[in-house]
């Protein structure tokens, strides 16, 4: 896990002019994204190529560690053209931001085998439950608003730690919430985005397939205060 092998990071410059060099391309498949209610193929195949997905990934796992304002100055761009595009940016960002940067090292080679080429979506909110398990987590339930997940590699999700039938907390009360990374063949896509607007962000319900998911300690860190693993000050 480390840059030394990886393209040579476009400047901002260079970042801003491809992101308007796109713009065409996204406006032109707004409306059939509307229809699929998902972004088309070519919209996510594009971001993907020209690195865009991975402008807030860590560089020791082969992304660009943009600065949070510049990645959402590109997401402003992108969202002129088609805001679900642009939301579906902005998600792609945050959870390779989070993942890239607490995810224990075991667990990133996983995920990042080969670079930042990887996408990811899913719910950190958390909407189901997790049982600690030798390990792991055993996870179970069902999560909604999963933007862009259609198009992901790998799944983000948010559980509460349960001991036995009682939430498990922390010494200030607070339910301890654990984030479990699994790939996206584990789950079930609902198919049941059926809004008024961003209806191309494609932010279905999701479930696990089978009564439960065990997921390795190694893809998952704790929502509060998890140790920083890479990554600049940004993190």
């Amino acid at each position: 896990m480390n840059d030394s092998a990886s393209p040579a990071a476009p400047s901002f410059a260079d970042l801003r002019k491809t992101a308007i060099d796109l713009l065409p391309m996204v406006e032109e498949d707004a409306d059939d994204s509307e229809r699929l209610t998902h972004q088309t193929d070519r919209v996510a195949g594009a971001f993907r190529r020209t690195r865009l997905y991975s402008l807030l990934i860590p560089k020791e796992l082969g992304g660009l560690e943009l600065p949070f304002v510049e990645a959402m100055e590109l997401v402003e761009l992108v969202s002129h053209a088609d805001a679900s595009a642009g939301w579906c940016l902005m998600v792609q960002g945050v959870m390779g931001a989070s993942a890239g940067a607490f995810m224990p090292d075991a667990g990133a080679r996983d995920v990042y085998p080969d670079g930042a080429d990887v996408t990811m979506s899913g719910q950190g909110v958390p909407r189901g439950n997790a049982r600690e398990v030798d390990g792991g987590y055993e996870i179970w339930g069902q999560w909604g608003y999963g933007s862009g997940i259609y198009h992901a590699d790998w799944v983000h999700t948010g559980c509460f730690v349960m001991d036995g039938d009682a939430m498990r907390m922390d010494a200030h009360g607070h339910p301890v919430v654990v984030i479990a990374h699994h790939p996206k063949d584990t789950i079930e896509l609902k198919g049941n985005w059926d809004a008024h607007g961003l209806r191309a962000t494609g932010s279905y319900d999701y479930t696990v397939k089978g009564e439960t998911l065990f997921v390795p300690a190694a893809r998952c860190y704790l929502f509060d205060n998890p140790a920083q693993m890479r990554g600049g000050i940004q993190y």
